[in-house]
């Protein structure tokens, strides 16, 4: 089993953040590898994700369950790639740092089951980390620097 934390600290209000990640479909698109999704229901998607471990390259489709949401501060899901022996858990952890300062953490637990999670292990521990670290800032930045269509909303127009 492979295990990585990783968090950031963004300059912005905790609930901001939050509100953010509570809607998978504000994130799922920037996992590393990600091709596609669907929703099977409100708890349940499945993933298809493109992944390359040195000369091994693939495609999976992971199904992604969310066990527990503790609002506004806490989401725990597993996941599970169809038709392989790999299986993991994970959540992402937000928590105010002061008034206007959030710390946003994430977690993710990995299993690769048999003559490949033997062969692929010292791979996947290098890289995991990585890849949850690349995936945290990448949130951070999409939460941090809205985009040009969000910022041109925010325009006050005197009444």
């Amino acid at each position: 089993m492979v295990k990585c934390h990783h968090e950031v600290k963004l300059n912005t209000k905790s609930i901001r953040v939050w509100e953010f990640i509570e809607d998978w479909s504000n994130w799922v698109e920037i996992v590393p590898g990600y091709q596609e999704h669907q929703i099977v229901s409100n708890e349940e998607s499945i993933w298809k994700i493109h992944g390359e471990i040195g000369t091994f390259k693939k495609d999976t489709h992971i199904h992604v369950r969310i066990l527990e949401i503790k609002a506004p501060s806490s989401i725990l899901f597993t996941v599970d790639a169809l038709n392989e022996q790999c299986l993991g858990k994970g959540s992402l952890h937000v928590k105010s740092f002061n008034q206007n300062d959030t710390i946003m953490s994430g977690n993710m637990e990995l299993t690769i089951k048999g003559w490949k999670g033997t062969m692929v292990y010292p791979i996947v521990k290098q890289l995991l980390p990585k890849i949850l670290e690349d995936f945290m800032e990448k949130i951070s930045t999409k939460i941090e620097k809205p985009s040009k269509l969000q910022r041109s909303m925010r325009v006050n127009i005197p009444i």
